[in-house]
């Protein structure tokens, strides 16, 4: 508890001015701000160039483990010069994450990149890992192989190279299996 109150000071000071209004952060630094409400808090970054991107993460507090625990991940990414056609929006809830808790949280994928064979005959992407959700038109056959970047519970975000262009999204884990 300790750690987060520090953080969540330390964060207001240096994102507000002596008047009390938010200020950006100088040398372009990405951090856009903290929310702090009565069911957690959470917290945004926001940069790029052309290729612009948005991360936030929210946070509530766990009763029984009296930890603050990751509830959901948002991404953003678009280019600035064709918003409308570019723009890929991707919401992943705790079911999908596991208990991430506070001080084990880092914004930085720490998952190895791997080598995954497609085993379903047909297995579609998502823009949004969650079961049930709907799938985009795209899709890989039994045989294709992908690489993942990041395992969630059931998904992978994964990246299929088909010698022309790189599609990306998330499959269903139980749709492939690791190559050796």
């Amino acid at each position: 508890m300790t750690r987060i109150c520090s953080f969540i000071m330390l964060s207001a000071a240096i994102s507000l001015s002596a008047a009390g209004q938010p200020q950006p952060l100088p040398f372009g630094d990405p951090y856009q701000g903290l929310d702090v409400s009565t069911s957690g808090f959470s917290f945004a970054f926001y940069g790029g160039s052309s290729w612009r991107w948005a991360y936030e993460y929210q946070f509530a507090w766990n009763r029984l483990k009296k930890k603050w625990v990751l509830l959901k991940e948002s991404s953003s990414h678009f280019n600035s010069l064709a918003m409308e056609a570019t723009f890929k929006n991707t919401e992943i809830d705790a079911t999908e994450l596991g208990e991430i808790t506070f001080d084990k949280f880092s914004y930085e994928n720490t998952d190895e990149q791997k080598k995954w064979k497609v085993t379903a005959l047909k297995t579609y992407f998502y823009d949004n890992p969650k079961l049930g959700g709907p799938h985009r038109k795209g899709y890989l056959v039994k045989g294709n192989m992908v690489t993942s970047n990041r395992l969630l519970k059931n998904f992978a975000e994964v990246s299929f190279d088909n010698g022309k262009e790189v599609t990306s999204g998330f499959i269903l884990r139980k749709d492939m299996e690791p190559v050796q």
